[in-house]
């Protein structure tokens, strides 16, 4: 079944940032010169099977905000990140 909803740093742009950061150390950077960075954007992500399966009605407004409801395809599961699967928060 899975979980039901998950709300959290977005793993995507965190490998992004780190990429940076390693091309900044192989340029010559200094490691103790880099900024520490916190994580700018967060995600939503609602399962809708669950839901279902455990008699759930998730509100429209929330799933208007989720970044992703991989269930929401007629299909079935999409990968995360998939772009039918996206919504934008703003």
């Amino acid at each position: 079944m899975g979980g039901l909803l998950s709300y959290g740093v977005d793993g995507r742009e965190s490998y992004r940032r780190a990429a940076t950061y390693v091309d900044r150390i192989l340029k010559g950077a200094k490691r103790a010169n880099l900024p520490i960075e916190l994580p700018t954007k967060l995600q939503v992500l609602i399962n809708l099977k669950t839901a279902n399966a455990l008699g759930l009605t998730i509100p429209p407004s929330l799933l208007v905000r989720a970044d992703e409801v991989p269930s929401r395809t007629a299909t079935g599961h999409k990968w995360p990140g998939s772009a039918s699967n996206r919504v934008e928060l703003f």
